[in-house]
């Protein structure tokens, strides 16, 4: 199976290297596209020391589902890997499992939820309903995409069109983790903009309807 990854990165420097380093080993991912939006500070420069990879730049910071949608234009393969550029740690085995299974299982999404969850995440069931590690096909994502959407709405956009269409879901737990907010921006603005994030999730009713009914089946990725 041939895959694409998409990475949108805004101002990524610190990790965009080490999710590179990874995806460029998994043999499944012929197409790494990262979609750079906007960023100010080394995106773009460390992206470019990997030559195999498609980067695409946006002049100013349009957003996740923005990125999303300019890398889809130029993907080449029917499976598309949605994966954050924030990732301090991603286990490879259970990647190339996951794309096994979403192929074995004819799925139409597969999840990856990260395992161990922080608190937060738990609470607010970020780990599943808003996990940005996702296989699709380029064909439903294209289709979610052309309707406008909020700046966090993708994930659950692609959760909705999933339902709505009675497709085949699952989740996988994947031992990954991401780089925290506060890490990255400091701990007044890291804590406001995860704070602001939830804040504008919960003004939404898919949000909320999912909070409570979205659950699909758990595919372990143990033999």
């Amino acid at each position: 199976m041939s895959t694409t990854c998409l990475i949108p990165a805004y101002d990524e420097a610190t990790t965009i290297g080490y999710v590179l380093s990874q995806l460029s080993q998994v043999s499944a991912i012929n197409q790494i596209i990262v979609i750079n939006d906007g960023s100010t500070d080394n995106t773009t420069q460390i992206t470019r020391q990997f030559n195999h990879v498609t980067l695409i730049t946006h002049k100013m910071n349009l957003g996740k589902s923005a990125s999303i949608k300019t890398g889809l234009q130029v993907a080449k393969n029917s499976t598309i890997f949605l994966c954050d550029a924030d990732l301090i740690q991603l286990e490879l085995s259970g990647l190339n499992k996951a794309l096994q299974i979403y192929q074995t299982h004819s799925l139409d999404l597969l999840i990856l939820r990260r395992h161990p969850t922080p608190l937060l995440n738990r609470i607010f069931k970020a780990n599943l309903m808003l996990s940005g590690l996702r296989l699709l096909s380029s064909n439903s994502l294209a289709s979610v995409l052309n309707h406008p959407l909020l700046p966090y709405q993708i994930e659950l956009a692609i959760n909705v069109y999933m339902l709505t269409h009675h497709k085949s879901i699952a989740q996988a737990l994947i031992p990954y983790s991401d780089l925290h907010k506060i890490t990255k921006l400091g701990y007044v603005r890291g804590f406001l903009q995860e704070i602001s994030m939830y804040a504008s999730l919960t003004k939404l009713l898919d949000y909320w309807k999912q909070l409570f009914t979205f659950n699909p089946p758990i595919i372990s990725l143990v033999k």
